[in-house]
């Protein structure tokens, strides 16, 4: 009788050493993940896909901003486009790396389409050379339209796998790794939203070009209906 409680205790005892979801046996998640393995997504890997998605982010907002920049010389907001060229500059210095240069980076570029989206509200008739840069402004426009659709679906999997790490996280760890991805929570959201309002300024641009005979890029009309 005393041996088979003997193998009995050490069938259990080796049963709890064995298991793979546990430290040591006892029923204590490893650090790192509830299950080990920080839910299929490394800490590593989600890094490399926030420099990524702002990598991507920086390509499109270099696009859009110089396009905002020849559209605000267009209709006479110097103001507005000495703004802009500080904020494309810092964008293709890389100087734009950090949440709180973003959010100042969107707060200029959001400024300067409000104004924009006036004078586009306005209709009025604007020179010949206010026409040529208006006509310039809309090939990088309409680039970044094409290159944010694609960071759409970015967004999603970079802000899913930034979730999973801090999720499956050691609860001490929680805080830091928060701070680690406050680009990604901070911007992966805004992308979809930023896509439709980008949309919906290309069709007003698409618009007032036509009623001032502004020749508008062939395939603007198309860019816009498939997204």
């Amino acid at each position: 009788m005393r041996k088979v409680a003997k193998l009995s205790f050490l069938i259990a005892v080796l049963f709890l050493f064995s298991s793979g979801d546990t430290y040591a046996g006892f029923g204590v998640p490893k650090i790192g993940g509830k299950n080990g393995d920080g839910g299929g997504v490394s800490k590593a890997d989600a890094l490399k896909q926030q420099d990524q998605l702002l990598r991507s982010y920086t390509e499109v907002s270099l696009k859009i901003t110089e396009s905002q920049i020849l559209l605000s010389q267009a209709f006479g907001l110097k103001d507005a486009a000495k703004k802009l060229e500080v904020e494309r500059n810092a964008l293709a210095s890389g100087n734009v790396m950090s949440k709180d240069e973003i959010k100042k980076q969107r707060a200029v570029s959001e400024e300067a389409q409000a104004s924009i989206d006036a004078k586009l509200e306005e209709g009025e008739l604007i020179s010949a050379e206010s026409k040529k840069l208006y006509r310039q402004s809309l090939d990088p426009y309409f680039e970044g339209v094409l290159l944010t659709k694609d960071v759409v679906s970015e967004a999603e999997r970079t802000l899913s796998g930034a979730k999973t790490v801090i999720e499956n996280a050691n609860p001490m760890e929680i805080a830091k790794l928060k701070k680690e991805f406050d680009i990604t929570l901070f911007l992966a959201p805004k992308v979809s939203p930023d896509l439709s309002k980008m949309v919906s300024t290309g069709s007003r641009l698409v618009t007032y070009g036509n009623n001032q005979n502004i020749e508008v890029p062939k395939n603007a009309t198309g860019t816009l209906g498939d997204l």
